[in-house]
């Protein structure tokens, strides 16, 4: 066959290479936390203040503070309870307020209320001039169960990130689960347990436990890659099977994997190889006869033939096979993949999804 009549079917098997070529998505890649309710005070645990939400008089409470610390002075602690407590419930933002009120309830050996004091004044001041103060007296009032609880809690995330590291996640996902069960407010293990379903291949228990981390901590740094973690993880799953099953009529596997446009390039390029092979050209041929008198009387025929018949046929089974293969790679490794972040035992080990 000539130069001139193979370049429109290299042109064809070219393209066909190109759409049936498997697209790859950048991948994912995911980094587990190994520090977890490091800012956690055990005998805080149980102490819920909405504080925001309370209405504030600032410039009252300021007054009935000072009356109450000029009550201190005169040894007058039940009073200054009062004015305290009333101080606090005019602006409960204030932290030197809630740590004076705390120190009245603590001489009156009202532990759990001071406890519940302290504790405010450290989330309004975490950083504050009596942060050594109020810790240690903190400590001092937390009962021993209290510190029990979360020293296991951080016990079994720790064991967490030592199973998932051997990637026993099954272990691993029953760890984070126990400790985010004794802490619900604090958003590692949560992670934690978000990728070890995902390893597990439970792509909506991974997705809802993103969606949890994120409630916990809108804030975070790696907000943006979670919401894309969760965005993949919604999308639909395909059977690699019926893919390459559909994928044998032409452009079918692209369209029940979910790509229309992939699959109408496929429709086209094995159509174009089709009407290759089905197109005709005429020549002319020159039969040599001779008459009954032994005269030759040669004569024109035309010739009508299929010159890109075998290579149209061939380039039109390439080009669906290789979709079909295509689609179902697709559907089995799916359009994104989730990997272990560099640096841990895991590193490297990817999601297929």
């Amino acid at each position: 066959m000539s130069a001139p009549r193979l370049r429109p079917l290299l042109t064809i098997l070219l393209i066909g290479g190109g759409v049936a070529q498997p697209a790859r998505a950048q991948p994912i890649t995911l980094s587990i936390k190994r520090t977890f309710a490091s800012d956690v005070v055990a005998g805080c645990l149980s102490t819920v203040s909405a504080i925001a939400s309370l209405p504030r008089d600032a410039a009252e409470a300021r007054r009935v503070y000072a009356s109450g610390q000029e009550m201190a002075l005169q040894g007058d602690p039940r009073g200054a309870g009062v004015a305290f407590a009333r101080a606090s419930a005019l602006d409960p933002a204030d932290d030197r307020i809630a740590y004076a009120f705390a120190r009245v309830l603590e001489e009156a050996n009202d532990s759990s209320s001071a406890l519940r004091e302290y504790c405010r004044a450290l989330r309004l001041s975490p950083a504050g001039r009596d942060l050594a103060d109020v810790r240690a007296r903190i400590t001092r009032l937390t009962p021993p169960a209290s510190s029990d609880a979360l020293r296991r809690a951080r016990e079994r995330f720790s064991a967490g990130v030592v199973a998932f590291d051997a990637r026993r996640y099954e272990e691993a996902r029953g760890a984070f689960d126990d400790a985010a069960r004794a802490l619900p407010q604090e958003p590692e293990a949560r992670f934690n347990r978000a990728v070890a379903e995902s390893q597990l291949g439970d792509r909506s228990a991974a997705r809802r436990e993103f969606t949890t981390y994120l409630a916990l901590r809108p804030e975070a740094t790696d907000r943006a890659l979670v919401q894309r973690s969760i965005d993949a993880l919604g999308r639909p799953q395909f059977s690699a099977g019926t893919a390459f099953a559909s994928g044998l009529v032409p452009g079918v596997g692209q369209f029940y994997t979910r790509r229309p446009a992939k699959g109408l390039a496929v429709l086209a390029l094995v159509g174009g190889a089709a009407y290759a092979a089905m197109h005709t050209v005429s020549r002319s041929l020159t039969v040599a006869y001779v008459d009954p008198n032994g005269v030759p009387a040669p004569y024109l025929v035309i010739v009508e033939e299929r010159p890109y018949r075998s290579a149209g046929l061939a380039a039109g089974a390439g080009i669906t096979i290789a979709a079909a293969l295509e689609s179902a790679w697709f559907a089995k490794r799916g359009p994104v993949q989730f990997q272990i972040a560099p640096g841990g035992k895991g590193a490297g080990l990817a999601l297929r999804f």
